[in-house]
């Protein structure tokens, strides 16, 4: 991954950094999994770090912000908090990409009960 002078967050740039020190350690060639910034859908000026869990398949980015993880086109998502900071969504999704396993969005209780 190439350096570049966009600033994250501390919650993104704290993702981002284990997520690759993690894929490095374990030797995994980046390609295919589009480790990128992206900006917020509803706030673009909010950037953050993302990735896919499976090689070349869409259907599993994730993208971490300040407040938490952000799961493709879903609305819910895992928030960063002192309880659940972005180191340990950031080994969640490392382990998702190393076991082929992918995490998903978490379901919304509100959402859920009106079903």
């Amino acid at each position: 991954m190439t350096k570049s002078k966009i600033t994250l967050g501390d919650n993104a740039h704290s993702f981002s950094e284990h997520i690759i020190c993690g894929l490095e350690a374990a030797g995994v060639d980046f390609d295919g999994l589009n480790l990128s910034y992206v900006s917020h859908k509803d706030d673009p000026e909010q950037i953050g770090f993302g990735l896919l869990q499976v090689k070349n398949n869409d259907d599993t980015f994730v993208a971490c912000f300040e407040n938490g993880l952000h799961f493709g086109n879903s609305e819910t998502i895992m928030v960063c908090d002192e309880r659940q900071p972005a180191s340990k969504l950031a080994v969640l999704i490392l382990v998702s990409v190393l076991s082929g396993r992918p995490v998903h969005a978490p379901e919304c209780p509100c959402c859920t009960e009106e079903a």
